[in-house]
């Protein structure tokens, strides 16, 4: 029956709102997991006609086709084994109840988007989703938890906005429904316009080079289970949202490059600066940094001629599939990895090994199917061998960084967490989708990836990278590089701080060289707006860089007004 696939949003988001009463939030909380199986169901079930709710906002419609099905299967498991985690993870957590309306809000939005069939549903239900996971980010209520959600809310707003203008545009060429949006962006004379806003709007969520520097400060203070939905499911509404927007086969070769540049720079990016940090959260998040990347150039290539549309999409689909229960995976197992203890470690550490050994793209697993589908699509790149050149180095690079997460995971020093069972269960039954489900799900020609040379080409850079990461490890002792999780975020934070410094010192000088109405304009607007007080700009620099400078430059505007009115 199509009625049900309501239940998909509607239960997680109606659980969330009785968390917030304190005498049902304990009932919530012990039947969470339950809220999300309707979503789980409905990948699984026979296909279902579509349900259209005029009522409600300005027509919502409701469905699941091929693309959607997946990424709702994946997005469901992720959800629902992270809620089973969750519940172990968090016993003794005062915060408990709060975790778990914010989780299930994000999870209603996360899983609206995978069935929503209109523009207005899915802003809302990605909204929803975005906001939401605010609260889980600050769970932990200390000066890193609290910098990762500022950097992560300035950056989603920034992304919503901009989301928000190519809709319109997009419903305004071509009307509410998503299966009329790729077409209307490729006839619409605002075809560049919407595609950039897209390309920031997603490329938020999805962490493209330049507007990444949230997802490693994020993953690094949200615990385990909320990292892990953040890093599996949260990150590919991202990517939907490409895939229901985009023109792919429609030829558009600019924005091909553009797309293709951006995930090649993302790849070796990700793997560099995650080489030198020792936060096994935030390695994995570089990873993710440079996975998405990968992902980004196959959207690239199927923008590069209209063919290349349809094997674009189940290449890229695929790819979302298997990243998405890889890293779910590795999230939960390096939480797992500090609360187990004994053999039991040891265990757990040889299912992480299995799980980078897939991330890496190793023979007879899912990364290997995935990233020979998308090398499958270098046919229609202008450089086929160069370009699969670049992504066997790819491989090189992701082996080096599993291999450092691993041994960062091996030496942790906070491992010593209480052993919980019920962290277990979820953990292996994730371990057991990455080994089996991404094989069953998967309709192509498996003996394309069985052939010798195929075997030989899969072989050959995890082996390499095997090999590197020996020698890169004693590199990295000795040298003991380390980059922030930031990292240019910190060149913008000691910038802006050198800047208000260097502001300062104007001021000083103006009062001192008689100039009294710019520094009483100035001095007027510190007392108006406190946040700009001269005193305080370098400490909240280094609290919110982008929060700093628009201080700072609301500060002189105040200034200048004052000034010479």
């Amino acid at each position: 029956m199509s009625a049900w696939i309501v239940l998909v949003p509607a239960l997680p988001l109606a659980a969330a709102l009785l968390a917030c009463s304190r005498r049902l939030r304990g009932w919530v909380t012990a039947l969470a997991p339950l809220a999300l199986l309707p979503a789980l169901g409905a990948a699984l079930a026979p296909a279902e006609k579509t349900l259209k709710l005029d009522w409600l906002l300005l027509g919502t419609t409701l469905g699941l086709d091929a693309t959607g099905r997946i990424f709702l299967f994946f997005s469901a498991l992720a959800w629902l084994l992270a809620a089973v985690y969750a519940r172990a993870w968090l016993t003794d957590d005062p915060g408990r109840a709060r975790f778990f309306g914010f989780f299930l809000a994000s999870a209603a939005g996360n899983l609206g988007v995978c069935v929503a069939q209109d523009a207005v549903s899915f802003y809302f239900f990605f909204a929803l989703m975005t906001f939401s996971a605010y609260g889980m980010i600050l769970h932990r209520d200390g000066a890193a938890a609290r910098r990762a959600g500022a950097v992560y809310l300035v950056l989603a707003v920034i992304g919503e906005a901009a989301l928000l203008v190519a809709l319109l545009l997009v419903v305004a060429e071509g009307g509410l429904a998503l299966a009329a949006a790729p077409a209307a962006v490729a006839a619409s004379a605002w075809r560049d316009t919407i595609v950039a806003l897209l390309l920031v709007g997603f490329g938020v969520k999805i962490g493209v080079l330049g507007l990444h520097v949230a997802l490693p400060l994020v993953y690094g203070a949200a615990p385990a289970p909320g990292a892990a939905v953040l890093a599996s499911a949260m990150i590919k509404a991202g990517l939907l949202g490409w895939l229901r927007f985009l023109p792919l086969g429609h030829a558009l070769p600019e924005w091909s490059w553009i797309f293709i540049a951006l995930g090649l720079a993302a790849a070796f990016y990700g793997v560099v600066i995650g080489l030198m940090q020792r936060e096994p959260k935030v390695i994995l998040a570089y990873s993710s940094i440079s996975q998405m990347g990968l992902i980004t150039i196959g959207v690239g290539l199927g923008m590069a001629a209209p063919e290349a549309g349809a094997p674009a999409l189940y290449a890229v689909t695929l790819y979302a599939l298997h990243h998405a229960l890889v890293k779910g995976a590795l999230f939960l197992g390096e939480g797992l990895s500090r609360a187990a203890h004994g053999r039991l470690r040891i265990w757990v550490f040889a299912g992480l090994a299995l799980l980078a050994l897939a991330l890496a793209g190793a023979p007879l697993t899912s990364g290997a199917l995935a990233k020979h589908a998308l090398k499958d699509l270098l046919t229609f790149a202008p450089s086929p061998h160069g370009l699969a050149i670049v992504l066997n180095l790819a491989s090189v690079g992701t082996t080096l960084l599993v291999a450092r997460f691993l041994w960062q995971v091996w030496h942790d020093p906070r491992a010593a967490r209480a052993q919980r069972s019920g962290l277990l269960l979820p953990w292996l039954a994730m371990l057991a989708a990455v080994l089996a489900l991404a094989w069953i799900v998967a309709p192509m020609d498996r003996s394309a990836t069985l052939s010798p040379a195929a075997l030989a080409g899969a072989v050959w850079p995890v082996a390499l990278g095997a090999l590197a990461a020996i020698a890169a490890a004693r590199y990295l002792r000795a040298r003991r590089l380390s980059v922030p999780s930031g990292d240019v975020l910190t060149l913008i934070e000691t910038a802006g701080a050198r800047a208000a410094r260097w502001a300062g010192r104007m001021f000083d000088a103006a009062r001192i060289k008689g100039l009294p109405r710019l520094a009483a304009g100035f001095r007027l607007a510190s007392a108006r707006l406190p946040v700009v007080n001269a005193v305080a700009w370098e400490t909240r620099l280094r609290a919110g860089p982008v929060f700093g400078v628009l201080s700072l430059a609301l500060a002189l505007a105040l200034a200048a007004l004052v000034a010479f009115a």
